[in-house]
């Protein structure tokens, strides 16, 4: 019993592991363009609503 836990939970860590590797590459290229887009559609409305 305790080793079919340990060999599942090796198992479940490995492919958790997997997805988080996956995860923080897709996040650590897309995050920084979603950052400067976000700081991008706050800071031009606030131009335009002060220019207007």
């Amino acid at each position: 019993m305790e080793w079919g836990v340990g060999a599942m939970v090796g198992r479940v860590t490995r492919h958790r592991f997997l997805e988080h590797m996956v995860e923080w590459i897709f996040w650590g290229t897309l995050l920084p363009f979603y950052v400067v887009y976000g700081m991008w559609f706050l800071w031009v409305p606030g131009r335009v609503s002060s220019k207007a």
